[in-house]
């Protein structure tokens, strides 16, 4: 259902509220009050769990090539590090905001450890300590 069709439809139903709040005011029916409070209730639990549906549903968002890159502490890329240096880990390319776990392996395929980290609005996972 479209952005229009749903703003419509409320519209017909908010009408017909206030032609049945009309009536009743007419003919003194003494429910009719609460019977609109019902109504207008009900219109905006619908409205509601629109805007809930449509807030759930994530846009798709383009992400470039992902580069992973080993920094060191001062951010300059490397590829080899000494004993006792820092290993650092850039990543570009990857879905802003979610969040990734990078997981460090051994040469047997053991985790030897496993950090968790959140992307920037850009993508980007900022350079991140994992040793």
């Amino acid at each position: 259902m479209s952005r229009r069709n749903v703003w419509a439809a409320m519209a017909a139903i908010g009408f017909l509220i206030v032609l049945f709040y009309l009536l009743a005011s007419v003919f003194e029916w003494t429910a009719a009050g609460q019977i609109v409070g019902l109504l207008i209730g009900f219109l905006q639990l619908i409205r509601g769990l629109w805007l809930l549906i449509k807030l759930g549903k994530k846009p798709k968002v383009e992400v470039g090539p992902r580069m992973i890159t080993l920094v060191d502490d001062t951010g300059e890329e490397r590829s080899a590090f000494d004993l006792g240096e820092s290993l650092t880990v850039q990543i570009t390319g990857v879905r802003p905001g979610s969040v990734y776990d990078m997981v460090l392996l051994d040469a047997d395929g053991t985790e030897l450890l496993i950090d968790r980290v959140m992307s920037n609005k850009e993508g980007t996972i900022e350079p991140s300590v994992l040793i």
